[in-house]
């Protein structure tokens, strides 16, 4: 049975691909969620701790926490002002 996410939230499946077998969650987020939220949940649902930099690559532009932007050369926007809206608004479906 595949269940529709609410028109507010979005329905992701996390999946580590350098994994065998590939280790998944599903988690429904609201799109009013910033990036570092997102980040938050996936800790969460994998049980991590934190440990490792981190940034979401979306539509050409990063999200991360702001650090120096020397450190890998491309601006990287602040998760946690950016919302998962821009999912939305981009119409990324998969």
């Amino acid at each position: 049975m595949t269940r529709t996410a609410a028109p507010d939230a979005a329905r992701l499946r996390i999946t580590l691909n350098d994994l065998d077998p590939r280790p998944w969650r599903e988690v429904e987020v609201p799109l009013s969620m910033t990036f570092n939220g997102l980040h938050d949940t996936i800790q969460a649902a994998f049980l991590w701790f934190n440990y490792h930099l981190w940034e979401f690559d979306f539509a050409g532009r990063r999200y991360g926490l702001p650090y120096d932007d020397n450190f890998g050369g491309d601006k990287t926007y602040n998760a946690k002002t950016a919302r998962l809206t821009k999912l939305r608004d981009s119409g990324v479906t998969e």
